[in-house]
């Protein structure tokens, strides 16, 4: 692996926490007397981190999703959410510590009532990778693209991923907003009016495209290149046909949920499925 991918956010206080999700997951998450959530779950952004780090996500609901995805799962209790200053301390103590951070600024203008504000958000990231002097050993990633300009503005030694939907698939996640709706996540650089998601991105002053998997051709493989944008594909399942169909893209990166198979792959190795 060369980088770590994760979600950030703001709770109530102003900390920053790793997680993925706006609220708190169910399928992973339990409270302090060891009883799982029900939905609706609480907002981690009206959550203090006190009030965040009573809860467990150690391990998997029994027959969830997750639990299905990642059976060799290691299970462990009274395993609190972390703060992102706990993350870079962790990394910094690992024998792998040069890993960089692939760290999502978890925003969306269609979602202001249950996520941060981008601005607060992305003030507080940079103070704290600053502080632990890792602006230059991460990756920021943000599907709202004028706040990747902005950091780009603050701290320009940092590396910039503009992550990206196509319309349909925005469209499946938020069916009540018109598809026009969908260009406030590009500001002042919307890929129609450059030709191209990769010229978008390389008048923005960015250093990667982050599109999903499904969204990828071969064509704008091309346009990446000729626009000396570098590719990371999210998104990338952990099957042999997944993973061969990605690593046959000649990206530059992929973020997968198995990157031990991936490894795998890469070697030549077979994976179980393959039989």
């Amino acid at each position: 692996m060369d980088g770590i991918e994760f979600d950030v956010h703001l709770s109530l206080d102003g900390e920053v926490v790793v997680q993925h999700d706006y609220r708190l997951n169910p399928d992973i998450t339990r409270n302090s007397q060891g009883e799982w959530l029900q939905r609706p779950t609480p907002k981690l952004v009206e959550l203090s981190l006190p009030e965040i780090r009573r809860y467990d996500v150690g391990r998997y609901r029994a027959g969830s999703r997750p639990a299905r995805s990642y059976p060799d799962y290691g299970a462990r209790d009274r395993e609190p959410i972390p703060t992102l200053d706990e993350f870079i301390g962790a990394l910094a103590l690992h024998e792998s510590s040069n890993a960089e951070l692939w760290l999502e600024l978890k925003t969306s203008p269609f979602s202001r009532a249950i996520s941060s504000d981008p601005e607060k958000l992305l003030d507080t990231v940079l103070q704290k990778l600053d502080d632990g002097n890792m602006i230059e050993n991460t990756v920021l990633l943000a599907f709202e693209w004028d706040l990747l300009v902005k950091a780009q503005k603050v701290a320009p030694s940092i590396r910039t991923n503009f992550l990206s939907l196509s319309d349909a698939r925005l469209q499946a996640l938020y069916p009540q907003l018109a598809v026009s709706n969908f260009q406030q996540l590009f500001g002042r650089y919307a890929p129609a009016q450059f030709g191209s998601a990769p010229a978008a991105v390389s008048a923005a002053g960015g250093d990667w495209w982050g599109p999903l998997i499904h969204d990828v051709s071969a064509e704008d493989v091309l346009a990446a290149k000729r626009e000396n944008v570098l590719i990371n594909a999210w998104g990338v399942g952990s099957t042999p046909v997944e993973l061969d169909h990605a690593l046959s893209m000649e990206l530059d990166a992929i973020t997968v949920a198995r990157p031990d198979l991936a490894g795998k792959r890469l070697r030549g190795e077979s994976l179980p499925a393959d039989s």
